[in-house]
């Protein structure tokens, strides 16, 4: 206990480098824990929301936007497409089951999305309370859509043009709400559903013809071989364009990755760099303190105890620095989860310690620990008579 009190007291006589070692340490260890949490969390969500989808079928236009619009409503979709090509491509051989999405319309920022009962089944998704819609008009809303908005049912909703607020607002036709749903982790956390039909019905008297179409086709296929007939019957016996979801989204986590691992990399650097301060504090503290060392040696102070002493300050500024990191990581994925959040439904859960964790820290420990190699056999190298004679 008196070697860790004094590894304290010394590490506080010189607080300034051992700040800027702990400061350094944890900005490392901060950036490589949300960095690669995020990375993990992000593709594991993104993967719980396709939920089976194999096949996003739409107007044509880029294959991604497609699937981020029509998936993860996370983007403008691409247009619209005949109800009638729709049905054709659900009725299908190949196709074990297919449903649609109409959207373009939003409450308050939140998409409205008009679909059938299946979609809600396909996200396994759940009622907390109230019923589906029935009719026209009826629309059932996520469990995060109503906390925010603090809706409930029997509560009525106007809808307005397009994906952002501020469009031009439904004010003839309201949507009452009939169901709120069991939050999930999904987009349907954040969504409003209703029947496609009320999406058309909205929008009579707008001076603009209502025709019968929709967004998106979500396609489960009967068999492999729909992965390789199914885009080529889009493309040539519809007008629409077919997107496979898990070749689009694996070019969009390579392309992620990159960056990831190149802010992981700065991070790894700027955790050396915390490494070379904790040697030259340590070293400087070494020769600063040589005759106090002595001193200790001659009032029975091992050399043991003289090298576990500079270990011990080492070991102090590798635990404060993780847990340091460990908070700006949790700051950081609460600052990054909003500012993402109204784009993609990703919640970072950090209220874990597993693995990854336990890694780096024992990753930042031994960094530290070589950092602190140097001081410490000088330390166990102290010679007595000759620091005496000459101080």
């Amino acid at each position: 206990m008196k070697l860790i009190r004094l590894a304290i007291k010394q590490l506080r006589s010189r607080w300034l480098n051992s700040f800027l070692s702990i400061i350094l340490l944890a900005f490392g260890v901060g950036i490589i824990l949300l960095m690669t949490r995020f990375n993990e969390q992000y593709k594991a969500q993104m993967t719980n929301n396709l939920n089976g989808v194999d096949m996003v079928a739409g107007a044509k236009g880029s294959p991604l936007q497609l699937i981020l619009s029509a998936l993860f409503h996370a983007d403008l979709p691409t247009g619209n497409v005949s109800l009638e090509d729709a049905r054709k491509l659900i009725k299908h051989p190949f196709v074990k089951e297919g449903l649609t999405l109409s959207y373009g319309d939003n409450y308050e920022g939140f998409r409205i999305v008009g679909t059938e009962h299946a979609y809600i089944e396909w996200l396994k998704g759940n009622l907390k309370e109230g019923q589906l819609w029935n009719g026209k008009m009826e629309a059932v809303v996520g469990a995060e859509l109503a906390s925010i908005k603090n809706l409930n049912v029997g509560d009525e909703i106007v809808s307005a043009h397009g994906l952002v607020a501020g469009g031009d607002v439904h004010n003839e036709n309201p949507y009452r709400i009939t169901g709120i749903l069991e939050a999930n982790g999904s987009v349907l956390d954040r969504l409003i559903l209703t029947a496609t039909e009320s999406i058309w019905a909205a929008h009579e008297g707008h001076d603009h013809a209502v025709e019968e179409e929709v967004t998106a086709v979500l396609v489960r296929f009967r068999s492999p071989v729909g992965f390789i007939q199914l885009p080529q019957f889009v493309s040539k016996q519809t007008n629409m364009q077919a997107a496979l979801p898990k070749i689009e989204l694996a070019q969009l986590y390579e392309s992620l990755g990159v960056g990831i691992q190149t802010i992981n990399g700065i991070a790894w650097l700027i955790m050396l760099v915390s490494g070379l301060s904790v040697f030259v504090s340590l070293y400087l503290s070494f020769k600063e303190r040589k005759k106090e060392l002595a001193f200790m040696r001659v009032f029975g102070a091992s050399r043991t105890q003289m090298t576990v002493l500079v270990l011990l300050q080492s070991v102090f500024i590798a635990i404060i620095g993780f847990l340091l990191g460990m908070i700006f990581a949790v700051i950081g994925s609460n600052i990054l989860t909003k500012l993402i959040s109204e784009r993609f439904p990703v919640h970072l859960n950090w209220f874990s310690f597993g693995r990854m964790e336990l890694g780096i820290f024992f990753a930042v420990l031994l960094i530290a620990l070589f950092a602190a190699i140097l001081p410490a056999i000088q330390a166990f190298r102290v010679n007595i008579s000759n620091t005496l004679r000459n101080a």
